[in-house]
């Protein structure tokens, strides 16, 4: 990111309010202001290999050759986009043709995937189809998943081609594998029963379709996956580490073999079959394998990832060539993948300039010596922060939602599992922090996962005041930096998501449009003043109205507060503690074709001295001079 160079600021007073600049682009990079996610990877060869981003894909012609093999194309931008998140990617096997699909209807395809935005087509479907999975046999035939229904194509670029039948009700079709235009098998999951449906004769409707269902209780297929590498062998796996084979899929009376026990604690539920001698499945924990997939139990190996993955994992595979990616864009790769965790490789695909990890989801710097971050489940610090990646060291705690350190000896992060972690020596090592549980501790931790109470801010406005919120009610600490600190509890106005402590004596939350300041924070009872925000109006959602949303608050003084929201590009600016004094200024103009989440001004930070700095989804910056 260009360097901004900053003006100076008049003394603040009640009345001071900001004068924005025109937005100045310094970051060129799509997609912006979020963090890059491969939710799919397809090779239909050993020479091309295609993951799927919510808004782009990435491709390689040299899959094994490290990062710099890997090229991003952005969908943003292309003519009728609607910019909802795509979730579906197919490639026909042996073919260049590739199609990926959103959830509101978008179909993207292509016979050249490495060929740029410009190789891409955009078709809109002429109903609003939420496609969770794709399978192409060919490239004149595509299959696909929408709720209970599966939808087929004999031109997949024609969106008046498109059919569909409904094959299954009370439950939502997950994923589909055809590995011929005569034979399609899908795994489907309900609130009483899951299911694993075949077909030899996919086109034909509802009554083509057999199903073979098992019990909720035993099994969860939700947001599975199954692969068939021909008509002889079908794999599908779920949540609990049960693989499920048949060597007879088109059989009604097929047999089914489950791996019940030795896959146990494993989720695999992504998995990619390219032959009959080879299976693999990633999950965010490890690497299965089987070189005889319908062998049993016994014909499986697991190995462990010594670093696990960011978030859901997902695996494409090609003759001997494994592609896995994650959340976090991290890509492992292996030309030999049954042969253990140390066959994979491992890389970062570079998604910008800074030199920390894109997945970086909190940052806070208070001198030039000094920076900490969150990256998953670990704290990241440095005392040289422009000193690139090797400058950076990392902690693992536990999964964090947020980092503040009000000076260059106290760092305090919240965590997810309602846990606060300080430390008054932030690059000592995970030995130098402690935590304290201040949300609920995580209850009903079962096979359906954990109610978790998580810490979702942390705003320390200096060593003797540091807060936190769980959405709900706000604990301060008047000594964080103390071992065994205690922590007051007061409840909140309303669900905050964001929280700002410029002073010892004010801190300021923010919930939709409404801006919550409390004069006193290290009370059991504060008093909190409320202001609702002038409502604004842009665009939301798949083109509908949207009033905004505070996506960030920074407090120059005590006096003044600066607001932005995500969706119509205003800047609010008033004081915290006076609600008539709010006004609303449009500063910016949001990005079109963009996901849901951040589309327009997505931070703002106001030093006591300097300039207000805006940032948007655009990669612009807006400077704001304070004054009065």
């Amino acid at each position: 990111m260009a360097v901004v160079v900053l003006f100076g600021v008049a003394a603040r007073a009640s009345a001071a309010t900001v004068n924005w600049s025109a937005p100045g682009l310094v970051d060129n990079q799509q997609p912006f202001a979020t963090t890059p996610a491969i939710q799919s990877v397809v090779c239909p060869s050993v020479h091309l290999c295609v993951g799927l981003e919510g808004e782009g894909v990435v491709t390689a012609s040299d899959p094994l050759g490290g990062a710099a093999a890997w090229h991003l194309t952005s969908f943003i931008g292309i003519p009728g986009y609607s910019g909802a998140g795509f979730g579906a990617l197919a490639c026909a096997p042996a073919t260049r043709f590739c199609a990926a699909a959103d959830e509101v209807g978008d179909l993207m395809t292509t016979t050249n995937p490495a060929g740029g935005a410009g190789a891409w087509k955009l078709t809109r479907l002429p109903r609003r189809v939420a496609f969770s999975a794709l399978s192409c046999p060919t490239a004149k035939l595509c299959f696909a998943v929408d709720n209970g229904s599966v939808l087929y194509s004999r031109a997949p670029a024609n969106a008046r081609s498109w059919r569909d039948s409904r094959i299954v009700s009370g439950a939502v079709l997950e994923s589909i594998s055809c590995p011929t235009a005569h034979f399609c098998a899908a795994t489907a999951s309900g609130s009483i029963t899951a299911q694993i449906l075949t077909s030899a004769n996919p086109t034909g409707g509802r009554g083509a379709w057999h199903a073979t269902r098992f019990s909720w209780e035993r099994t969860n297929l939700a947001f599975s996956s199954v692969s068939c590498p021909s008509e002889r062998l079908c794999v599908a796996g779920d949540a609990w580490g049960d693989i499920f084979t048949s060597t007879h899929p088109g059989r009604r009376r097929r047999r089914l073999t489950r791996l019940a026990g030795h896959l146990r604690g494993f989720d695999g539920r992504n998995l990619s079959c390219p032959s009959i001698r080879l299976c693999v499945s990633v999950s965010i924990a490890g690497i299965a394998s089987s070189t005889r997939p319908a062998g049993g139990a016994r014909t499986w190996t697991i190995g462990r990832l010594s670093t696990g993955l960011d978030g859901v994992a997902t695996v494409g595979c090609v003759r001997s060539l494994c592609v896995a990616g994650d959340a976090g864009d991290n890509l492992l790769v292996s030309a030999r993948p049954a042969a253990g965790v140390s066959a994979w490789g491992r890389f970062n695909l570079p998604g910008g300039s800074s030199g920390v990890p894109d997945s970086v989801s909190s940052l806070s710097c208070p001198s030039t010596s000094l920076c900490a971050g969150v990256l998953g489940s670990s704290v990241l610090t440095s005392t040289n922060p422009a000193g690139g990646t090797s400058a950076w060291g990392a902690v693992t705690l536990s999964t964090l939602t947020g980092v503040s350190c009000p000076s260059g000896n106290l760092c305090v992060a919240g965590a997810l599992d309602g846990a606060i972690y300080t430390s008054t020596d932030p690059t000592g090592g995970a030995g130098a922090w402690s935590s304290t549980q201040l949300g609920d501790t995580p209850t009903e931790c079962g096979k359906y996962g954990c109610s978790l109470d998580p810490i979702t801010a942390v705003s320390c406005a200096s060593a003797q005041l540091c807060t936190a919120t769980d959405g709900s009610h706000l604990w301060s600490s008047t000594e964080p930096g103390t071992p065994s600190a205690a922590w007051t509890k007061s409840p909140m106005p309303f669900s905050a998501g964001v929280l700002t402590c410029p002073a010892d004596n004010l801190c300021v939350s923010a919930n939709g449009e409404q801006i919550d300041a409390n004069t006193d924070p290290s009370s059991p009872s504060p008093t909190w003043i409320a202001t609702e925000l002038p409502t604004v109006t842009g665009v939301g959602e798949s083109g509908a109205p949207s009033t905004g949303f505070v996506s960030s608050v920074s407090c120059p003084s005590t006096q003044l507060c600066a607001a932005v929201d995500d969706v119509a590009g205003y800047a609010f600016t008033g004081n915290p503690t006076e609600p008539g004094s709010w006004t609303a200024t449009k500063i910016d103009s949001p990005l079109s074709g963009f996901p849901v989440g951040a589309r327009a001004l997505t931070g703002v930070s106001c030093p006591p001295s300097g300039a207000c700095v805006v940032v948007d989804a655009a990669g612009n910056v807006i400077l704001g001079r304070v004054s009065g």
